[in-house]
């Protein structure tokens, strides 16, 4: 199977400009046995939270983001750390 990440690290930076609550980057993606799968990576909770998962690890809080203002979030991923 090839790999687009093949260091097994990935780095994810948004602008973004939250109204409500809601995912803000996910990855879909299909797996070699053929099946679909959907992780979302960065999402928005109602309360502001912005919470980071990748995978199934554990969501991280990046902190709180303030509604209909812009915000910037980074997500980096490296599996040796």
């Amino acid at each position: 199977m090839a790999s687009y990440f093949s260091d097994e690290t990935v780095t994810i930076s948004v602008w973004f400009y939250p109204t409500d609550s809601g995912v803000i980057v996910d990855e879909l993606g299909q797996s070699s046995i053929n099946t679909s799968w959907h992780d979302s990576q960065i999402e928005i909770l109602s309360t502001g939270e912005v919470k980071v998962r990748v995978r199934n690890l554990a969501s991280v809080s990046l902190g709180t983001a303030t509604f209909n203002q812009w915000q910037h979030a980074v997500l980096r991923y490296n599996k040796a750390t």
